[in-house]
């Protein structure tokens, strides 16, 4: 079965004292990129959607090497087929477009790391079919009818993904504006939300609107990445430059081809002595210099996240990714300009979760610019004295050098 590759891979370096740093995360770059546009209807049919929208994800591909295969046989749906593609595209579909055996293949597949895209109607489809629900995130009641496209202001609440880290914010455009039969914000990471006092969000069944209305989002789901955005109603609207390139990056969420940081971030208030964790970090650090942090030998190979929160304003800055050594050692490197004083590190997995965190203190920088304070216990020395044998061992070294000039010379 192909490998799912993860949204981020850090490549790391060793350094000096046995610390780990890692290169800024990065998209993995599968051998044969490749995603798959299902497209069927069992309901209404979105005619200029499907085809404009698959001309329009075909034309992406090309663009950014990836291969799109579409189709509209829910026969495809299969381990084998399935297992080819990084992600699933659901483009416009409505109705129960699956039967129990293709789910079934489906599910697995999300299971077992694939991506997920829902654009427009895939959240009108498989109502019968609850682990769908959960993975698109809300379901479609309505939208407004007199008139059925109104121009509304769309707010920009992730401004770090690759659906929207280019989008003006607040972004205003027109589009058939979903109203759902619940709110996602509850078990997703909205991306994008509207301003109802920008348009009449009232729908065709009477409903009123949401108030707080999330129209884009993601989340993990199942072991699996799920992408969702209503937008796309009308085929004039693919050729909208702003929206391609939101169509592009959340294919690529989707996939894996760009970071999937579909969390909320972690608050000073979840550092409790409840979440510590076995997270061992040095007791102090110099600005910009390294921080080692214990995560435990069984992380080793991980690549793991660093949000150091300064005491005096209780935000968060994050260190970067890192690969966690050997012996369990994850090392970050502090901005030079971080806040003296108390801090907490917080280490997170890839997608977020919190594993643990300890406290620290930022000072200012130590004659060599390295960490001060004692070294993890887990690692068996100090910091100083292996400093100072580094040290020593340059010495002798230098010395002999000089020796053999002189003997060469003589």
């Amino acid at each position: 079965m192909k490998t799912f590759y993860p949204a981020v891979l850090a490549s790391a370096a060793l350094v000096l004292l046995g610390g780990v740093t890692a290169a800024p995360a990065v998209a993995a770059a599968p051998e044969d990129p490749a995603i798959l546009v299902f497209s069927a209807t069992a309901a209404f049919r979105h005619t200029e959607c499907i085809a404009t929208g698959t001309e329009a994800i075909a034309n992406l591909g090309s663009e950014n090497d990836f291969r799109v295969d579409a189709t509209e046989d829910a026969t495809v749906f299969n381990d084998a087929n399935l297992a080819q593609y990084d992600a699933v595209v659901f483009l416009c579909t409505t109705g129960n477009v699956l039967d129990e055996t293709q789910q079934g293949a489906f599910e697995r597949y999300i299971q077992g790391g694939g991506g997920y895209f829902g654009i427009h109607s895939a959240s009108d489809t498989e109502y019968d079919w609850p682990w769908y629900g959960g993975l698109v995130g809300a379901y479609f009641l309505d939208h407004p009818f007199a008139p059925q496209f109104q121009e509304a202001t769309v707010n920009v609440e992730d401004e770090h993904t690759a659906a929207t880290d280019f989008l003006p914010n607040p972004w205003v455009r027109t589009d058939e504006w979903y109203n759902f039969r619940s709110n996602p914000r509850d078990i997703t990471h909205v991306l994008l939300s509207l301003d109802e006092s920008t348009y009449d969000p009232s729908g065709y069944t009477g409903s009123t609107g949401m108030g707080d209305h999330p129209i884009a989002w993601c989340h993990p789901y199942d072991g699996g990445r799920s992408v969702y955005t209503a937008m796309g109603h009308s085929g004039s609207f693919w050729s909208e430059p702003l929206l391609l390139q939101h169509m592009l990056g959340g294919i690529q969420m989707a996939a894996g081809y760009a970071d999937f940081r579909c969390f909320d971030e972690v608050t000073w208030a979840q550092l409790t002595d409840e979440t510590r964790g076995g997270v061992d970090a040095a007791a102090s650090v110099a600005q910009g210099a390294m921080l080692p942090i214990q995560v435990g030998a069984d992380r080793a190979g991980e690549t793991l996240e660093v949000h150091l929160f300064s005491a005096s304003n209780e935000t968060a800055v994050s260190l970067g990714t890192g690969v966690v050594s050997e012996d369990g050692t994850l090392s970050v490197t502090v901005p030079a300009d971080f806040a003296l004083g108390a801090a907490k590190a917080a280490v997170l997995s890839t997608d977020g979760q919190l594993l643990g965190w300890d406290d620290t203190s930022v000072v200012t920088p130590a004659a060599g610019g390295t960490t001060t304070g004692p070294a993890l216990a887990a690692t068996g020395m100090d910091v100083a004295p292996v400093t100072g044998v580094a040290a020593l061992i340059l010495l002798l070294a230098g010395t002999a050098v000089v020796l053999a000039v002189r003997r060469r010379d003589a």
